[in-house]
């Protein structure tokens, strides 16, 4: 199955063994990186151009509306 339809995705980042993408429909998605299945599907409500960061055990996702959103 590939990704959800979005005019732009924004990664990937690899973290946790996942590839991590951010569309600009507001949808963060974490694919298997080894198999390249949909392993989970986050909804954030507002445009992400940005690639998500991953530092000190936590993931960031900066959106257009400049909301930061740390998830563990």
């Amino acid at each position: 199955t590939g990704l959800p339809t979005a005019k732009t995705w924004s990664g990937p980042t690899l973290a946790g063994g996942k590839l991590w993408m951010a569309s600009n429909k507001g949808l963060l998605v974490g694919v298997d990186a080894t198999s390249g299945q949909i392993a989970t599907q986050h909804d954030l409500d507002n445009p992400v151009f940005i690639s998500p960061i991953v530092a000190n055990g936590r993931m960031f996702v900066l959106t257009d509306k400049a909301n930061l959103i740390a998830m563990n």
